[in-house]
């Protein structure tokens, strides 16, 4: 063994490593072995650091636990992760406009929106959305679903940012008038 020098590379995509076995365990990955199976309920990994995630998961074992909110975590660099969100440390930083994210994966989203890649169809109209969760609530409008509704006067609105504008009416914040009769804003 070298120690330390990285000899065997992957000629697929340049990968190097220190050890044989080590770039034969990664050609698994290129190839779809899965060969670490969860004892539980069968599902295979090409990792055995994937399996011992899954499995950790499978089993309920969250020793790492925030002091903030009290949620548990399997991994210390997920609890580590989730602390920067309750410290706003936004770590991750688009390279086009700037802006910052918390997590990588939120990065990622924000990068598929200025490459114009949208994942998610609407199986109503065919409109395409690069979040998941614009895709629900846009769903919304088509069913008609309003979950979000006034404690002032009872109207209810598909969207939650649709029921904080017509809040501000009744705080007086726009000009208009509610419904109710009372002159707010809108």
């Amino acid at each position: 063994m070298n120690a330390g020098i990285k000899n065997v590379e992957s000629d697929i995509c340049g990968e190097a490593f220190t050890q044989k076995g080590t770039l034969e365990r990664h050609m698994d990955v290129h190839a779809g072995i899965n060969n670490r199976e969860c004892d539980l309920h069968g599902e295979a990994f090409t990792k055995k650091g994937h399996l011992k995630r899954h499995m950790d998961t499978d089993t309920g074992i969250n020793n790492h636990e925030c002091d903030v909110c009290g949620k548990s975590f399997t991994k210390k660099p997920y609890l580590k992760s989730h602390m920067d969100m309750h410290a706003g440390i936004k770590n991750h930083t688009c390279a086009i406009c700037g802006k910052a994210f918390i997590r990588k994966n939120h990065l990622k989203l924000h990068m598929d929106m200025h490459a114009g890649i949208k994942n998610h169809k609407c199986a109503i109209c065919g409109k395409a959305f690069t979040e998941k969760s614009t895709l629900k609530r846009h769903i919304h409008m088509h069913t008609g679903t309003k979950n979000h509704e006034c404690d002032v006067c009872g109207k209810a609105f598909t969207q939650k940012g649709t029921l904080k504008l017509h809040m501000d009416v009744h705080a007086g914040i726009h000009n208009s008038e509610c419904e109710i009769g009372a002159h707010v804003p809108m």
